[in-house]
């Protein structure tokens, strides 16, 4: 019994994640808070949502999981992070096209969804090219965890 429950801890090297990928496992759950905003506005105030919006759900969770499992270990090239990136960035492109063309806000809003979306840009840009000169350095787990933060507030519109 001993060795079966040591088999399963081996494969979650808690040293590991504490070490350089904890600030971006950390910032990866950052995309809750879009969640708790649908939450919040389904369970609290009985509003009824479309359909795209749950379905803009189910992304974000599949980018949860998927950034979770690729920064647990964090290999440049991994299956994991092909499949991150890639779904990220269609992510991406669904979550804009919904707050800009299909989300009824005011201006005020789109300008500052605009605006994050900016910031997005500008970390994402960054954190590829410190990436490129050297994975996992100090600035591009600084410009990721940036471009997760920002992201994350920026999905928060497409429940607003």
């Amino acid at each position: 019994m001993k060795n079966i429950m040591n088999s399963i801890f081996d494969t979650f090297d808690l040293n590991k994640i504490f070490k350089k990928n904890r600030i971006l496992l950390i910032s990866s759950l950052f995309f809750l808070i879009p969640i708790y905003v649908f939450i919040k506005k389904f369970v609290l105030y009985r509003e009824l949502l479309s359909i795209f919006e749950y379905i803009l759900v189910a992304f974000i969770l599949f980018n949860i999981f998927a950034s979770l499992l690729f920064w647990y270990n964090g290999n440049k090239h991994s299956g994991f992070h092909i499949v991150d990136g890639i779904f990220a960035k269609i992510s991406l492109i669904v979550f804009i096209i919904y707050v800009l063309f299909f989300k009824n806000l005011p201006y005020y809003m789109i300008l500052l969804f605009l605006f994050i979306l900016s910031l997005v840009i500008y970390f994402i840009c960054c954190s590829n090219y410190y990436s490129a000169m050297k994975w996992c350095s100090e600035s591009h787990i600084f410009h990721h965890a940036m471009f997760h933060a920002c992201a994350s507030m920026g999905a928060i519109y497409a429940f607003m």
